[in-house]
């Protein structure tokens, strides 16, 4: 008899064995230290017979904003099972367990980065960011006008909370992006190679920066992010400065990110990849934080999940910002009926309501698609992390 519980610590060897299995790498020695510690600060949920580990799932607890409101985050990562106990559900069982779990914490939306994009369309998650990646050859870069402010070069550990703050900026102007602690920094960072660069204007305030790594002739930006376009040119013209250094330039850019546009050979090499996805939890708690952009009483949405039956239903945003879940007898010209994944990726900012409609992915009437479409907090997603 097969059941649902929480790994412990002395679990954490089996843990490991399925992972290696499933993702088919074996760890090095020095890196045990910093999983078991990664292992203590997850929720670790597995399928057990017995003492015999099936499947597994981590649970990750984050905090995203969206349109600058603060939402705490699921974040599901891990998931795995042994080939022998494959097609009979139990990721599915873990994935609803999961979903009852962040409920039960508050957490009103989930992120993942999927092996699958339909497997996990198919458990309600929808994508809500992606990335571009353009790649310049050095004889294509070219200077910009020059700035008055200067660049600096560190590491993780020095600056950090400078670092932050601008990422902390540049949180409000996309949607989606995760809060970043010290310790995750140093998680994403501290054991690689990789280069800081900060801008300062004239006055000494950091107003961007640049994560980068130089290797056999290539430099590599994982993260390109500008506060205004004074910061944009520092940092792009930092990057100019390393031209006899290198072949090729390879960058990592959110969506809605300039750059390309303002390059003198903007036919360089482009590519844009979808990334992570999202799924509301819960859609009425979900709806209560939502930074709706005016007036939002009257919103109507019927919604529609297999996976998580406290969200079937129709909503409707109050004039006193509560929301209601009516009956599903009711009936209205103004309800907006959509699928969960759509309505997640729709409210995180990644797709607009007017497209879902155009591909008939949202149904409702023309007049309440208009005021969703002016409802809902413009300027895009973006996701620089990965777990």
């Amino acid at each position: 008899m097969t059941e649902i519980r929480l790994l412990t610590v002395a679990d954490f060897e089996k843990s490991l064995a399925l992972s290696s299995y499933a993702f088919q790498y074996i760890p090095a020695e020095d890196m045990l230290d910093g999983m078991k510690e990664a292992f203590n600060q997850q929720d670790v949920w597995g399928i057990f017979d017995g003492e015999k580990l099936h499947s597994k799932l981590h649970l990750l607890h984050f905090h995203i904003k969206i349109a600058g409101a603060d939402f705490k985050m699921g974040g599901i990562a891990g998931v795995a099972t042994y080939p022998e106990y494959r097609r009979n559900k139990e990721a599915k069982s873990l994935i609803v367990h999961a979903l009852k779990e962040m409920k039960k914490n508050g957490e009103t939306i989930s992120y993942l980065h999927p092996f699958s994009v339909d497997f996990y369309r198919r458990m309600g998650w929808e994508i809500v960011s992606g990335y571009k990646e353009i790649k310049i050859r050095s004889n294509d870069m070219h200077f910009m006008e020059s700035v008055q402010g200067e660049i600096s070069r560190h590491r993780i550990g020095d600056h950090l909370e400078q670092t932050n703050a601008v990422y902390d900026q540049f949180r409000f102007k996309r949607s989606g992006m995760l809060e970043r602690t010290d310790y995750w920094w140093k998680k994403t960072y501290g054991g690689q190679e990789d280069s800081f660069a900060t801008y300062k204007d004239p006055s000494g305030k950091a107003t961007g920066y640049l994560t980068y790594e130089i290797e056999n002739k290539r430099l590599t930006v994982n993260e390109f992010v500008a506060l205004n376009q004074e910061a944009r040119k520092g940092l792009w013209n930092f990057i100019c400065q390393h031209d006899s250094m290198i072949d090729m330039v390879k960058i990592r850019l959110d969506e809605q990110e300039p750059l390309p546009f303002l390059m003198k050979q903007p036919k360089s090499e482009q590519t844009t990849t979808p990334y992570f996805m999202g799924r509301v939890v819960d859609v009425q708690a979900f709806l209560l934080q939502y930074p709706f952009q005016g007036d939002a009483s009257g919103l109507t949405f019927k919604v529609q999940d297999e996976l998580a039956p406290w969200n079937n239903g129709i909503f409707k945003i109050l004039q006193n910002g509560s929301v209601e879940k009516l009956e599903d007898s009711f009936v209205s010209e103004e309800i907006i009926s959509v699928g969960i994944q759509h309505f997640s990726s729709m409210m995180v900012g990644y797709i607009h309501p007017r497209t879902l409609h155009e591909i008939e992915l949202l149904h409702a009437n023309p007049e309440a698609v208009d005021q969703l479409e002016k409802r809902l907090p413009a300027g895009g997603t973006a996701f620089f992390d990965f777990f």
